[in-house]
């Protein structure tokens, strides 16, 4: 009775990894037409066959051999290595299984890319309709400039209020905080002790009347 593996078991005998001899059989069996697998209940078996093919395959690929180096010299019969051929009459589910591997990657590949380019066409007319939603929030120049008129207005407004507070305050003080001596027998204002007063008052009460004036808190 003629021993069959799986292919784990061939990958163990040949050294490799079971995903790069699968792969080794995929593309000589699905894309290149150059080799079949056996079937045993629907499921691929090996024999001693696909082993020594699989150990040339090894062999050559360590001598640096490219993959279509390789299978042009087995197709030509220039290898003493015995291929399989495709059993006449294919059922339909082996058959399926035969797809055209290497057009089915062309269409999916063609469809990624069409699908790429769809998504980067729907990703620029987003990113045009936010600049479009931006740029109609934010003022024209005119009104810019207005806004920023009335600011200095509102600003100069605010500050004279204040000025004249603060000067209605310094004249309630007493006259010995306002006034100074000069001389002997007479006495004048204290201006520097004045601006400085009115100064201060300014700054101390600018952010909160500002805040008042464009109706915001504190």
């Amino acid at each position: 009775m003629e021993d069959f593996y799986r292919i784990s078991d061939v990958a163990a005998k040949v050294g490799k990894h079971v995903n790069t001899v699968d792969g080794w059989f995929k593309r000589m069996e699905e894309e290149e037409k150059l080799h079949y697998i056996n079937r045993v209940g629907g499921e691929k078996a090996y024999d001693a066959d696909d082993l020594n093919l699989a150990m040339y395959i090894k062999e050559k690929r360590e001598m640096k051999w490219s993959f279509d180096g390789i299978f042009n010299y087995l197709q030509q019969g220039q290898a003493d290595i015995m291929l399989r051929p495709f059993p006449e009459g294919l059922g339909e589910e082996e058959a399926a299984e035969l797809v055209d591997v290497a057009a089915l990657k062309r269409e999916m590949y063609r469809e990624m890319e069409d699908m790429a380019r769809e998504m980067a066409k729907e990703q620029v007319q987003e990113v045009q309709e936010q600049y479009e939603a931006l740029r109609r929030q934010l003022p024209d120049a005119d009104q810019e400039r207005q806004n920023r008129i009335n600011d200095l207005f509102t600003r100069r407004r605010v500050e004279q209020k204040l000025e004249e507070e603060a000067l209605e305050k310094w004249r309630e003080k007493p006259e010995e905080e306002r006034m100074k001596r000069v001389g002997w027998f007479r006495k004048e204002e204290d201006r520097d002790k004045r601006e400085l007063f009115v100064k201060d008052y300014v700054n101390n009460g600018f952010e909160e009347r500002i805040l008042e004036e464009y109706g915001e808190e504190r």
